[in-house]
């Protein structure tokens, strides 16, 4: 059988790359944008933008994250590992994740948690509630997951949850808290903050980039422990 080999150092440096390039990119166009020195935004390059290139990369990102898991389950599935289904469950979650770049999933869910309980400031976006609650939970029931790795991939994992939580919950909540407190005191859509206003703009690309940071540290970890697997798959994720 056919073995096709990709290698972990040359994709991982090139992922990372095109990660700081589109959040370099998007930084520059907002400063030149707010600076009054770029007449209108390429929104194809705004990585707070639903339809852009960083979002792709990002949905990209996460369903290659979703295959590796997938690759391990199956090694472990083999062996009658007792993790194995924690890494199909992550596998599935990060499918989910990819999907919802595009779908905006969690949208729809704050808008029929906000139908019940309204919420403001720093719960403006009302996804982050179950979101935050689950992420804790999440995390503890993975700590077997975390130890089966090495010392040095555990707080590479730890690291990675950390930064993409913090930037995907935490940070969500306060560019929330900026549009509650613009919205009020200068009575102006949610649009015009979003696309005119520094401290918003500058808070949404750490956001993005922390998220897309997260994942690239967690994708580098998973890759790193397949790689000293037998595999018994046709592709070899060397």
């Amino acid at each position: 059988m056919a073995t096709l080999r990709i290698s972990h150092v040359r994709v991982m440096a090139a992922l990372t790359l095109v990660w700081a390039a589109l959040i370099g990119l998007s930084v520059l166009q907002d400063v030149l944008f707010l600076s009054g020195n770029l007449g209108d935004k390429l929104y194809l390059l705004d990585v707070d933008h639903e339809v852009s290139f960083y979002t792709w990369m990002s949905s990209t990102n996460l369903l290659f994250a979703a295959l590796i898991l997938a690759f391990v389950s199956i090694q472990l599935f083999a062996e009658k590992n007792p993790l194995r289904f924690h890494w199909l469950l992550l596998s599935l979650i990060f499918a989910g994740l990819s999907c919802d770049e595009f779908v905006q999933i969690h949208e729809k869910i704050s808008g029929a948690i906000s139908a019940y309980f309204p919420t403001s400031g720093y719960l403006l976006f009302a996804w982050v509630i179950p979101a935050g609650i689950v992420g804790i939970l999440g995390f503890l029931a993975y700590i077997p997951f975390i130890r089966s790795f090495t010392p040095r991939l555990q707080m590479q994992l730890v690291l990675s949850a950390v930064i993409f939580i913090g930037g995907a919950v935490f940070l969500e909540a306060i560019t929330a808290h900026l549009v509650w407190d613009e919205a009020l005191d200068q009575h102006i859509s949610w649009t015009t903050i979003s696309r005119e206003y520094w401290s918003y703009r500058m808070v949404a690309n750490l956001e993005e980039a922390m998220e897309g940071g997260g994942v690239l540290l967690f994708i580098d970890a998973i890759w790193r422990y397949q790689k000293n697997l037998a595999s018994t798959v046709a592709l070899v994720l060397g």
